[in-house]
């Protein structure tokens, strides 16, 4: 009984526990099979058991031998069928005697020779019968999950049980002899015994298992007292009924040698167990400083971790309140989208001041990321479209485009988009920067480009329209000037010229010459400006 109960070692009560239901039911089933067989061989055998009608009955042992089967099966179908069975088998015979009529079950497989003359031949016990119920109705309730109505349902059972065993150790007959033909048989006792254990003991958390198994000092108690009172005492107890049948000693002398043997068992038990409970108890004092020390190391690590907590927190404050600082500082919007899984972009941040992109008074960060899109220049919103599906693939991005400010002005944005994962999660670091300037400047750029290709237009339309007045002045100017020095070297070669008159002549041909290489010097700048 001790090691149905754990023993010392947790493991080993955890193993014993385990396998006591199939134990005790292998018991009773054994009992029962034995009482069944000599019932088929030989009857009178049967009466060496028990004193007078007290008798196991062939319908009892068989609905012991099917509860029995009941706790060693795993199959619920099977379970349910094999107890239904024994209830059913109890419920008739307690049916019989209320009504006292025969249902033909009792003789059913063997003729009853032994008690056909008392009355009532092959019907069970009606205590039997009621205890047959008690344990079927406590094995349908730890079937269904009903621990505590299980562990109830038994104790009756096993209180009938120990108290018919009781009864026939000291030839008691009121503790198995309810009424005449209400006979607990010393068979039917020890399958109950058995039986109603090995539902406690299955029934998980019970009490049977908090003996086994727990640690503590009230099931340690359990565990030492358990013997003493299943076992000693009873054997103890026997003692001096036998000194009194044998004429060994009187019954004083019986039982007061009873009272010292049991003072004794009880003080050497006691002092057993009040040892064994010291040891747990400094154990749990052991483990209760050890728990403590633990407990103070771990506060102190726990607030050295809050500490460096509220340290980082301090830091990451700070940086944060730089970091917005900073951006505070710069026209750009500083901006981080999340992809959400049907594809939406909800916005995670925006930096504070964006006068700069958009201009005018701007709402709330909040409203004003949800009011970005709106903002796209009709035109261009196929641009930021693009970009979002670039954003969605998580792959670079970026757009120039246009916005209409909340102060209805014109800008030109510069979009870039970063990706980048967390766990599952896509992220879009981007910054949007105003180049509207860079676009004027441009425009600029483009104005005065025009306007020089005009300018070079015009200097070739003069350039062209000089050549021409040199070719022509300069042929103009040859055609007069050969006849001018013509006529002055004709004269020139006159005989009756005075001096005078000589002299002009000459200075008339020498200009003439001058104005002629003048004119060709003319030509000559003319053709080298044409590439000839």
């Amino acid at each position: 009984m001790t090691s149905l109960l754990g023993g010392r070692s947790g493991a080993g009560g955890d193993r014993s526990l385990g396998h006591a239901p199939q134990l005790c039911a292998a018991a009773a089933a054994a009992v029962s099979a034995v009482v069944l067989l000599i019932w088929f061989i030989d009857q009178p055998l049967l009466d060496s058991f028990s004193p007078g009608p007290g008798t196991m009955k062939v319908n009892s042992a068989l609905a012991f031998i099917l509860l029995a089967a009941s706790l060693v099966v795993r199959n619920a179908v099977a379970v349910t069928i094999l107890v239904g069975t024994t209830a059913a088998a109890a419920v008739a015979s307690l049916l019989e005697y209320l009504f006292s009529f025969d249902l033909g079950i009792d003789e059913l497989l063997v003729r009853d020779v032994l008690t056909a003359e008392a009355g009532a031949p092959g019907q069970m016990s009606p205590v039997t019968a009621v205890c047959l119920v008690l344990l079927a109705g406590a094995r349908f309730a730890h079937q269904s999950g009903r621990w505590r109505t299980a562990e109830l349902l038994v104790t009756p059972a096993l209180v009938v049980g120990a108290l018919a065993l009781l009864g026939y150790l000291f030839q008691v007959e009121q503790f198995y002899t309810v009424v005449r033909y209400a006979t607990v048989a010393l068979p039917t006792a020890v399958a109950l015994v058995l039986l109603s254990l090995g539902i406690a003991c299955s029934v998980p958390d019970g009490t049977v298992s908090w003996a086994a198994r727990d640690r503590g000092a009230g099931a340690t108690l359990v565990r030492h007292m358990f013997p003493v009172a299943v076992l000693v005492v009873p054997l103890l107890g026997v003692l001096p009924v036998l000194g009194v049948y044998t004429d060994v000693f009187g019954e004083r002398y019986s039982v007061a040698l009873m009272v010292a043997a049991s003072a004794a068992v009880l003080m050497a038990v006691t002092a057993v167990a009040a040892r064994r409970l010291d040891r747990i108890d400094r154990e749990r004092l052991a483990a209760q400083d050890g728990l403590r020390q633990v407990n103070d190391r771990l506060r102190e690590r726990r607030d050295l971790e809050w500490r460096r907590a509220e340290e980082l927190s301090r830091s990451l404050g700070e940086e944060r309140a730089r970091y917005q600082r900073a951006i505070s500082k710069i026209d750009d919007l500083i901006w981080t989208v999340e992809v959400m899984p049907d594809g939406e972009l909800r916005p995670e941040f925006t930096s504070g001041d964006a006068s700069g992109l958009f201009g005018g008074e701007q709402p709330d960060r909040d409203r004003r990321a949800r009011t970005i899109p709106n903002l796209v220049h009709p035109d261009d919103r196929g641009l930021l479209a693009a970009f979002d599906d670039k954003i969605r693939q998580g792959v670079p991005a970026e757009v120039e485009l246009r916005l209409v400010g909340y102060d209805d002005v014109v800008r030109w944005a510069w979009v870039r988009a970063t990706p980048r994962r967390e766990r599952n999660q896509l992220f879009a670091d981007g910054i949007s920067t105003n180049v509207t300037e860079r676009h004027q400047l441009a425009e600029r750029r483009e104005n005065l480009l025009a306007l020089e290709q005009e300018q070079v237009r015009k200097l070739k339309q003069l350039n062209q329209l000089r050549e021409e007045l040199l070719a022509v002045t300069g042929h103009e100017l040859r055609t007069p000037l050969a006849v001018i020095l013509g006529y002055a070297e004709l004269l020139l070669q006159e005989d009756d010229l005075n001096d005078g008159q000589r002299r002009h002549l000459e200075v008339m041909a020498n200009r003439s010459r001058q104005i002629v290489l003048l004119v060709e010097d003319i030509f000559d700048l003319a053709k080298f400006s044409a590439g000839l």
